[in-house]
């Protein structure tokens, strides 16, 4: 049983680490996006 949920909760760490670095890059270019707009709206 330990074993079972060990084994998921490392497949759910590769998953978040997955997200996060598949997230990381649209949320720089979402930011940078936002910024020029705000920067140009002026």
């Amino acid at each position: 049983m330990s074993k079972k949920i060990k084994s998921s909760s490392v497949i759910g760490g590769i998953a978040t680490g997955a997200i996060i670095t598949a997230a990381a890059p649209v949320a720089v270019l979402g930011a940078v996006a936002y910024g020029l707009f705000k920067f140009f709206e002026d």
